[in-house]
Formats: structure tokens, C-alpha cells, sequence
């Protein structure tokens, strides 16, 4: 409906689908920007057009979209920009409330891990269900790793930072640090880098990290290994540019902290 004001929920779908997409595909002949639009009663080019608002307000995103962004619009991106935890648990609650139906709701809601991505912050099973407490717990923190894949790998256009690789199915959005140790920067998207899933286990084990440059930088054990295939995924790569994403750059406090306290090289 023209004309009509957008409401909190609302917007929060809206920031939903703004980290599904690319920034080139903010426009209202996308399949997903036109099934949201039919679900909140607006149209395409609505939906879009808020994108782009929030876009231009996005620090990731260096200025660009569109400058005629509301002071809902604002508040809401500054909200996600100071708690991205506490924001992403109102928009998947937005999600289900406003666009999901009761009975699909109660079918597709359930606590299971979030498809291709390892659950860094589940606890391990003990052979009882859960409490009340922790089953929340466990699908407040499944819903924040779906979302932090989703915004790393949208980031990097669903391509592998080190190798190029672009099958969705084989791709990690990996922790820079990791998720157990700093809750404030579990749900950040630039605390992650889309990694095939062997980038990503060698990153996580200190085999390599990142320099102050962004580039790759490899451990004396992997430089020193006399093996065409650990030159091949590996060796051919040190010394060149990690392939950046057009939003959520690497944060430089947390290449820091990785490289001080998982390299390999970098530990006392």
C-alpha cells in the first residue's frame, strides 16, 4: 500500500532480507525481495527502495543506496551496529510473527541446526533433553549463527575468501574469533570470512591467518611441507590477498587477535 508508514516489525523483516541479498539485488524484480513484498502488503519496489535505505546507512557499505532513509531507518541499523545479538532475535521473531503462518510456524521452527554450518555454540548432549532455559538458548544461538552465515556469505558473494570456491554447500562462514570466545562478536559479520570447508578447518587450527594487509600469511608448517597437494591448497595462495567481500571487510581488531592467539607461528 502507497503511502502507508512502515512499522517496527516490519522493518525488522525488512533488515532480514537486506543480509539475505546483495547489494545488486536490491531491485523489485528479485524472487525474494517480491515474495517478502507480497507477504507485508507492499510492493516490490517499496521493499527495495528500503534496502537501499539501509544501505546508505550501513557503515559496511561505505555510503551507498539511497539518502532518503527515515529516523526509523536509523534507528534501527544503529541498533544492529551496537547489538547485533540483541537485534537478530527481534528480526527472526519479526520473521515468524509477521510472515509465517501459526501451522508453518510450528513445522519449520523446531531446534535444529542451521543447514552447512557447524554450530560453534551448542552445548553437547548429555543424553537428557534440554531445560526450558537451555532449549531457548540453544535456538537464540542457532538462529544467530543461520543469520551470521547468511550476511558472511552474501558478503563474499558466496565465494570462498581464499580459493574462489562457489558452491554454497562447501562454505563456512568462519569466526575470526571464535564464537565461545567473545559474545560481543559472535553475530558481527565482519568478525567472519567465507571459507571452503578446508580453509576454514586449517584457519581455525592457526595453519594460517591474515596480516595487517589482509593477506594471507602461512604457517612455517605448512611452508616447509614437501607436498604438491599442500601447495596446491595451500601454498600457491600464502603472500596473495584474501578476496575481499563488498561489505563486512575483515574487522582489524580481531585479525589481530587471531593472529596473536590461533597462528600457529604467532603463539608464545
Amino acid at each position: 500500500m502507497a503511502g502507508r508508514k512502515w512499522i517496527e516489525s516490519e522493518l525488522l523483516v525488512a533488515l532480514k532480507v537486506y543480509f539475505e541479498l546483495e547489494f545488486g539485488q536490491f531491485h523489485q524484480y528479485q524472487p525474494r525481495i517480491i515474495e517478502i513484498s507480497k507477504l507485508l502488503d507492499r510492493t516490490p519496489s517499496s521493499l527495495a527502495m528500503k534496502l537501499c535505505n539501509f544501505a546508505s546507512l550501513d557503515p559496511a557499505m561505505n555510503g551507498k543506496g539511497l539518502k532518503g532513509a527515515s529516523n526509523a531507518d536509523r534507528e534501527i541499523m544503529s541498533a544492529f551496529v551496537a547489538d547485533p545479538e540483541g537485534i537478530v532475535a527481534k528480526v527472526e521473531d519479526a520473521f515468524t510473527k509477521l510472515v509465517l503462518s501459526d501451522q508453518y510456524a510450528s513445522e519449520n521452527t523446531r531446534d535444529t541446526p542451521p543447514s552447512h554450518q557447524l554450530d560453534e555454540g551448542a552445548m553437547s548432549f548429555s543424553g537428557l533433553p534440554p531445560k526450558v532455559t537451555e532449549s531457548v538458548s540453544l535456538r537464540k544461538n542457532r538462529v544467530g549463527q543461520s543469520f551470521f552465515r547468511t550476511a558472511v556469505l552474501s558478503g563474499y558473494r558466496h565465494q570462498c575468501g581464499v580459493c574462489g570456491l562457489n558452491m554454497p554447500e562447501l562454505l563456512v562462514a568462519s569466526h575470526i574469533v571464535p564464537w565461545k570466545v567473545d559474545p560481543h562478536l559472535r553475530l558481527r559479520p565482519d568478525n567472519g570470512i567465507a571459507l571452503c570447508s578446508i580453509h576454514d578447518k586449517a584457519f581455525d587450527l592457526g595453519f594460517w591467518t591474515l596480516d595487517s594487509q589482509l593477506h594471507i600469511k602461512l604457517s612455517q608448517s605448512l611452508k616447509n611441507a614437501e607436498s604438491d597437494i599442500l601447495m596446491s591448497y595451500f601454498g600457491k595462495f600464502g603472500g596473495g590477498a584474501l578476496n575481499l567481500p563488498y561489505r563486512f571487510t575483515p574487522n582489524g581488531e580481531c585479525v589481530n587477535w587471531h593472529r596473536e592467539n590461533v597462528f600457529l607461528d604467532g603463539k608464545p
